[in-house]
């Protein structure tokens, strides 16, 4: 430090510190009420309050008071599909044709003609089997989930569904699609000598 001589003023200490702190009080000056002062929230329901928009109570008991869906029958379902509708009458059975009976349905060659002016064409009918310890609504709601499975399917390896016949009163559940001479995949594969890559494409 210097040493005070000739020409320098000295100021006393405790005159110098009282000036930086008068500096300092008119440039930060805590005002306890001041109303730009950031409120906090005291609480969890403040915090929501403030996030989300109030909600009437009469739209909340509305909204609950809302009709469920509908739930529709088999039948309502059908008739969904009642483009799809086959007269049993246009199914006509080839009597040397292909058949096979598995545990629910028996799959038979058939000729299928629709409308007067229709062309004559082969059809594989699958009629779904039902006996007396099967119950109604769950095999009714077995075929139609079918039905409708395959009627939202379009691809060329893939069957085609021609239609349905139903008389489920009667027990009566035919399922309508293209004839494919080859039989399926595995039956294809089993007639057939193939190598491994062509199997497994397959």
């Amino acid at each position: 430090s210097q040493t005070p001589g000739v020409g320098h003023a000295v100021r006393p200490t405790r005159t110098f510190t009282s000036e930086v702190l008068a500096a300092v009080d008119d440039i930060l000056v805590w005002d306890p009420i001041s109303p730009v002062q950031m409120s906090l929230p005291t609480s969890d329901n403040d915090v929501d309050e403030e996030k989300c928009p109030d909600t009437p109570q009469s739209d909340v008991s509305e909204a609950s008071n809302l009709p469920k869906p509908k739930k529709l029958s088999a039948q309502e379902r059908l008739d969904r599909l009642s483009h799809m509708r086959i007269d049993p009458t246009a199914i006509h059975v080839t009597p040397v044709g292909q058949r096979k009976v598995g545990g629910k349905a028996q799959v038979m060659q058939a000729t299928f003609k629709r409308g007067r002016w229709g062309r004559k064409r082969d059809v594989a009918a699958k009629k779904l089997l039902f006996n007396d310890s099967m119950d109604k609504h769950v095999f009714a709601n077995g075929f139609v989930h079918e039905v409708e499975l395959m009627a939202g399917l379009s691809h060329e390896n893939i069957v085609r569904l021609e239609g349905f016949v139903e008389e489920l009163e009667n027990r009566i559940a035919w399922i309508i699609m293209s004839w494919e001479p080859n039989g399926t995949v595995s039956e294809f594969l089993a007639n057939g000598k193939r190598e491994i890559p062509e199997r497994i494409s397959l």
